[in-house]
């Protein structure tokens, strides 16, 4: 993972520890000290806390792994089309939309390309959030 803080993580200060992210990078936040977990959106600046879970186990298996959230948050048939054009990832890698959305792209799978992770939230921290 990530050395130094990326520019994203000011804008989420209730999280401190980033444990994990999705295929298309949501990323998954909990704060060590009060065990609060969040899933944020990067291409939406916004993101959402689940509140307090007693380990990081019960959150993935609760939140992360629930139906709903990998059908409609996650996009796994989505996923799933993409990966088959352009293969697995691998570690710190994410499945990357060209252009952003948010500049014009469609989002098919098509248009989607593997990626660094932590390149990837830093260039959306400087592009949609100022960072």
């Amino acid at each position: 993972m990530a050395t130094a803080a990326p520019q994203w993580a000011a804008l989420f200060p209730q999280f401190d520890t980033v444990f994990g992210y999705s295929d298309l990078g949501h990323i998954f936040v909990v704060n060590q000290a009060t065990g609060e977990h969040g899933l944020l959106y990067p291409y939406d600046n916004g993101g959402k806390n689940y509140g307090y879970f007693a380990s990081t186990t019960e959150f993935v298996d609760t939140i992360i792994r629930d139906d709903y959230v990998t059908r409609v948050i996650f996009l796994s048939h989505h996923v799933a089309e993409i990966r088959q054009l352009l293969g697995p990832l691998g570690p710190d890698e994410v499945y990357i939309p060209v252009p952003y959305p948010f500049l014009g792209g469609t989002g098919e799978p098509g248009t989607y390309e593997i990626g660094n992770y932590w390149v990837f939230l830093d260039v959306l921290a400087g592009m949609m959030f100022g960072g």
